[in-house]
């Protein structure tokens, strides 16, 4: 064997992609798609309206069965009853996704503060979220700042808070901020004033790009953003804000 197939064969096992890598790639994006999923049956409802349904068909049933013999209705009649009750569930399920209750009435999703899906890359078993440090931006009095974590953190009023906003429009505990199933979440802790992302009220939010972040309506904005996804630039702002912990972005 000459030097020259050596080393082709050298180089070939080198290109080569190894199999736990390939197998590793596709189980977090599948763990990434099963989070999407999870947290939209949440946005959306759907998890509680199944559960209040299947309480309701389940009571009914009961009674049904208990009490409609006693008026002399067939038993076929009360078998149809409840195959009708389990063969609705899906039917309000479909329903609880599509739709939802607004002060207007039933109307369809807005899709306000939905989970990005993740997007399909050109190049297979490729992660299409990037995973990491979480940079936070943003600027005060005293200039531009920005700061890198990466665990999770609490950003709030509290002094115990890892990123600590000097706001009295801002709650103790704001936004708690945690990697969970491959992604960085963003999780409103019951504040009094809410949580907006790009402009849009939601309760949690995946990050998976740069997003604009408000504690409060007319505050100053926060940049989040993920090493490798751009780059985070500094948003102008006047709010005073004290970071405390993390380390500062390079």
């Amino acid at each position: 064997m000459t030097d020259d197939s050596v080393l082709r064969r050298a180089q070939a096992r080198q290109k080569a992609v190894p199999p736990w890598s390939i197998v590793g790639s596709l189980v977090r994006k599948i763990s990434a798609r099963f989070a999407w999923l999870w947290l939209e049956l949440r946005r959306r409802n759907v998890l509680s309206v199944g559960a209040t349904y299947l309480i309701a068909a389940w009571g009914l049933a009961l009674g049904a069965s208990e009490l409609l013999p006693t008026f002399g209705v067939p038993n076929w009649a009360v078998r149809g009853l409840i195959v009708t009750l389990a063969l609705g569930l899906p039917v309000v399920l479909v329903l609880a996704w599509i739709f939802e209750i607004t002060p207007k009435g039933v109307m369809k999703d807005s899709g306000a503060g939905a989970v990005p899906l993740p997007s399909q890359s050109a190049e297979p078993f490729t992660e299409t979220i990037m995973v990491g440090a979480l940079e936070v931006s943003w600027r005060d009095r005293t200039g531009p700042h920005r700061l890198r974590f990466s665990r999770s953190f609490t950003l709030g009023r509290d002094p115990d808070c890892e990123l600590r906003v000097d706001d009295p429009r801002v709650s103790r505990q704001h936004v708690r901020a945690h990697f969970e199933h491959g992604v960085w979440r963003l999780e409103d802790l019951g504040s009094r004033n809410g949580l907006r992302v790009n402009g849009v009220p939601v309760a949690e939010h995946v990050v998976t790009g740069p997003v604009e972040l408000l504690l409060y309506e007319g505050g100053s904005p926060l940049l989040i953003d993920q090493p490798g996804l751009g780059g985070a630039t500094v948003l102008a702002g006047q709010d005073t804000v004290l970071a405390q912990g993390g380390q500062p972005a390079s």
